[in-house]
């Protein structure tokens, strides 16, 4: 049960913005703390959620309430977190600041794998708006992603590779080598295994050298 003489640091905080009515809703087994935790970061300017932190920037400290709506257990924290998103939608545009609409993304809460997976479980299937994604994506900027670091490192040193081995065969085509560049060339190559489908290209390409030349000089005759 919930209440909110319970005189323990768990429940549900809430703040307010006193003009436009706008309010931000979460939950924490440190309630207290976490209010204070936001009242600091919003005031030093390094508040997560920047839709919050640009209106605190407006409007002004004074103009914001910061208030706890219950205590309650523990490991009641989550699920009514997620009756108050429910009840008062705080992630709404025109109700409030809240970025997602599952209870679980606030600080100061550490869930057992059970939690996880329910939270996992409530996002999926749900479609997501635009406006939604633009927020979650919003929410994102500056965090580590050490998984799409890694993935786009891979797809950036490919396409480097790929667009030098492409510069390199634009930079030949046309080209015609001094008899010494050759003599390297070929030197350079002795001695090295060549695959089968190697030395078919090359018996094509010699082929093809030998074709233009004959029809060349035929040309010239």
């Amino acid at each position: 049960m919930c209440n909110s003489t319970q005189k323990i640091k768990s429940g549900i905080y809430k703040i307010t913005n006193l003009i436009t009515n706008k309010f931000y809703i979460g939950g924490s087994i440190t309630v207290k703390q976490r209010l204070s935790s936001h009242k600091s970061m919003l005031r030093g300017n390094k508040h997560s959620n920047p839709y919050l932190q640009n209106a605190f920037n407006f409007y002004g400290e004074i103009n914001f309430k910061f208030e706890i709506l219950e205590y309650c257990n523990k490991d009641k924290v989550l699920e009514r977190e997620q009756i108050w998103l429910d009840w008062c939608k705080p992630f709404a545009p025109n109700n409030g600041y809240n970025i997602v609409k599952i209870a679980g993304s606030q600080l100061g809460l550490a869930h057992t794998q059970k939690t996880k997976d329910l939270i996992s479980n409530m996002h999926k299937g749900k479609p997501k708006t635009k406006e939604h994604v633009a927020k979650v994506a919003l929410a994102m900027i500056g965090k580590s992603r050490p998984d799409l670091a890694a993935r786009n490192k891979a797809n950036s040193s490919k396409l480097t590779s790929d667009q030098a081995r492409e510069n390199m065969r634009k930079a030949q085509t046309g080209r015609t080598h001094s008899d010494e560049t050759k003599l390297k060339i070929s030197a350079s190559n002795k001695g090295k295994l060549k695959s089968k489908e190697h030395k078919e290209k090359l018996a094509l390409a010699t082929k093809k050298y030998f074709e233009q030349k004959r029809t060349a000089n035929a040309t010239n005759r």
